[in-house]
């Protein structure tokens, strides 16, 4: 089941202005266990915690992005992440050295249909769709 939710992860703040709290806007489940990644929505909130921590030592342009791999799934699982003062992003089971950018874009224009429960298939840059998606910001969850 695909679900949104408004998850609060806290506010955070830079050069004194407040940012927005972020919640959870897209979230589906991963296709090998059935269920929202636990372990991967533990580490986006975690991401959002530092950034909230750094307070107005990052700029609103802060952005990190990498690849991880989560003990915690019984198979091996690559996820990507990106994260800003104002959006995270997670996907999970994806190709290593995915184009990260297209993952957001992909995540951005297909966030109605993937919490539908709809796959769009994935355009090129990208080799394939993300297993999973789960992204947070500061705007409205959509149903």
């Amino acid at each position: 089941m695909n679900r949104t939710s408004d998850q609060t992860v806290g506010p955070t703040t830079s050069q004194g202005t407040p940012r927005a709290t972020q919640h959870l806007l897209l979230c589906t489940t991963c296709p090998h266990k059935g269920i929202a990644c636990q372990a991967g929505f533990a580490m986006m909130a975690q991401l959002q915690r530092s950034i909230t921590d750094a307070g107005s030592s990052i700029q609103d342009e802060f952005e990190i992005s990498g690849y991880v791999e989560l003990g915690d799934c019984d198979r091996k699982c690559l996820l990507a992440y990106h994260a800003t003062p104002n959006s995270t992003y997670l996907f999970g089971d994806v190709e290593e050295d995915e184009d990260i950018g297209a993952l957001v874009a992909y995540a951005d224009t297909n966030k109605a249909a993937l919490n539908r429960g709809d796959h769009p298939s994935a355009p090129a840059p990208l080799l394939r769709a993300p297993g999973s998606v789960m992204a947070m910001g500061t705007g409205s969850a959509l149903a």
